[in-house]
C-alpha cells in the first residue's frame, strides 16, 4: 500500500487484489464480489464463485479438462506464499505441476494524478520436462455504460468468443469489430469503444499486432481513467474482456484489459503459439498501468 495507490489483497485466495484505489478519495476500480469470498472447491469453475477482483491466470486461460486444465488455471485455487502481511509480493508452487509463479506488485507514491503500478512476474520451471503455459492478468474493472476503452492507436479486434443475453452467440460484436475498431476504418487518431453500445452482450476480444502503444479504461463518471502502458511492458499480448450484462448468473457487469501470453483461451491454441520453458529454466515479465484523472489519459496517445 501506498499514499498513492491503495491495494488490498487476499494470499490465502489465490493472491487475489480484493480492491485497487488511487489517492484518498479514489474510486474503488475492481468489481464487487457477486457471491462471498471463498476458496474454490476441487475442480470448481470460476463462474461459480466471486466473480470479481483481480486474479491471475496460469499456466491456462480456458478449461481442457482433458488434459487435467481446469478453468483459469491453477494459481488463482491455491495459497499463497508470501514474507508478511504488509507485502505485495507473493509465490505459489502447485503440487505436481513443476513451476513456480511469482508476483510483486510496486506503487507509486506520488499524488492522484501521477499514480501507476509496476507490476513484475517470474516463472520458474521446476520440472524435468519442458512446461507449456499460457496467462493472463484477470484484472476485473466494475462497468457500466458510461465507460469508454480508448487506444493510442487504431487497432484490429479479433472474437474469441461472444454471448448474447447469456447465450453463446460468436457474431453479437460483428458491429463493433467491422466499424470503429476496425483500423482500416477507424477516423481518428484513436480507437474508441463506448461500452453504452454493448449493453446485453460480452465478449472475449484479443487485439491483433501492431499493438498500440497506449490502451486506457475510461470512466467518464468519475473521471478517473486507468492506461495499459502497452509499449512499457514485456507481455507479447493483449486481450480485452467486454461484459456489460451478456454472460454470467447472475448478469455480470466487467471489463478488463489482458495483457497476456498466449493470445488465445483454448490451452491448445495458446500453447501452440508460444515456445514451452525448459527444464530448470526462468522468465520474466512486467506490466506498467498508469492512472489518473480528467482528460491526462490523452498524454500517454499517440498523436502522431
Amino acid at each position: 500500500m501506498s499514499d498513492g495507490a491503495r491495494l488490498q489483497w487476499k494470499p490465502e485466495l489465490g493472491g487475489k487484489v480484493s480492491s485497487l484505489r488511487f489517492g484518498a478519495a479514489g474510486r474503488e476500480w475492481l468489481a464487487a464480489p457477486v457471491r462471498p469470498l471463498a476458496a474454490p472447491e476441487p475442480g470448481q469453475d470460476w463462474a461459480r464463485l466471486d466473480c470479481s477482483g483481480w486474479d491471475e491466470c496460469f499456466p491456462n486461460i480456458g478449461a481442457a479438462m482433458d488434459g487435467g486444465l481446469q478453468d483459469h488455471g491453477d494459481v488463482w485455487r491455491l495459497p499463497w506464499m508470501t514474507q508478511s502481511p504488509d507485502s505485495l509480493a507473493g509465490a505459489v508452487e502447485p503440487e505436481g505441476r513443476g513451476y513456480r509463479f511469482e508476483r510483486e506488485i510496486a506503487t507509486t507514491e506520488g499524488s492522484h494524478r501521477h499514480n501507476a503500478l509496476r507490476i513484475g512476474y517470474r516463472l520458474e520451471n521446476l520440472g524435468d520436462e519442458p512446461l507449456a503455459w499460457a496467462w493472463a492478468q484477470h484484472m476485473l474493472l466494475a462497468a457500466h455504460e458510461r465507460m469508454r476503452i480508448v487506444s493510442s492507436s487504431p487497432v484490429r479486434l479479433r472474437v474469441d468468443s461472444a454471448y448474447r443475453d447469456g447465450e453463446r452467440d460468436d457474431s453479437a460484436f460483428d458491429d463493433l469489430i467491422g466499424g470503429a475498431v476496425d483500423a482500416e476504418s477507424a477516423t481518428g487518431p484513436a480507437t474508441e469503444i463506448s461500452l453504452a453500445d454493448t449493453v446485453g452482450r460480452a465478449a472475449k476480444l484479443w487485439l491483433e499486432p501492431p499493438l498500440p502503444d497506449v490502451v486506457a479504461v475510461v470512466d467518464d463518471s468519475a473521471g478517473e481513467w486507468l492506461a495499459w502502458k502497452v509499449a512499457d511492458s514485456t507481455c507479447l499480448h493483449f486481450g480485452l474482456w467486454l461484459n456489460l450484462g451478456g454472460w454470467g448468473d447472475p448478469p455480470l457487469r466487467h471489463v478488463a484489459i489482458e495483457p497476456a501470453f498466449g493470445v488465445h483461451d483454448d490451452p491448445a491454441a495458446a500453447f501452440a503459439n508460444l515456445d514451452p520453458l525448459a527444464s530448470g529454466a526462468r522468465t520474466a515479465w512486467r506490466v506498467i498501468v498508469q492512472a489518473g484523472i480528467g482528460q491526462e489519459y490523452e498524454l500517454f496517445m499517440n498523436k502522431s
